[in-house]
């Protein structure tokens, strides 16, 4: 099976969603564990994104919350959780912003992307 890791800004909003909505935090964990038995189908709806995200799987937490992750034979990486306003004014009270991909977030991404290139390929 494979093991699960969180990007670090997506970990602090997991954190964060478990204090302030500990159904949506059920749901993620729904979906996450559904996502390591079979990453590519499955609970929310799995897409592939495509173009400079080629490579990053979303899935639907719910209407307009999605939650984004790769993965490779041995891990699967979550990169980012967005969430609705609503959560988003709650966990902001705490002094923390959820919201897309930052330029340093997708940098972070993509070089473990690069770096865990190829490491499949004798699969």
């Amino acid at each position: 099976m494979m093991k699960l890791e969180f990007a670090p800004q997506a970990l602090k909003s997991f954190q964060l969603i478990k204090e302030s909505d500990s159904i949506k935090a059920e749901k993620i964990k729904a979906i996450l564990k559904d996502a390591l038995q079979h990453p590519e189908k499955g609970l929310g709806e799995p897409v592939a994104l495509d173009g400079k995200l080629k490579g990053i799987w979303q899935r639907k937490i719910s209407y307009n919350e999605y939650l984004y992750y790769f993965y490779d034979a041995d891990s699967l990486t979550v990169a980012s959780i967005i969430v609705d306003k609503t959560t988003e004014n709650t966990i902001s009270d705490k002094g923390f912003k959820l919201g897309a991909f930052s330029e340093d977030d997708y940098a972070s991404v993509m070089a473990l992307m690069a770096a865990n290139r190829g490491k499949d390929a004798d699969l």
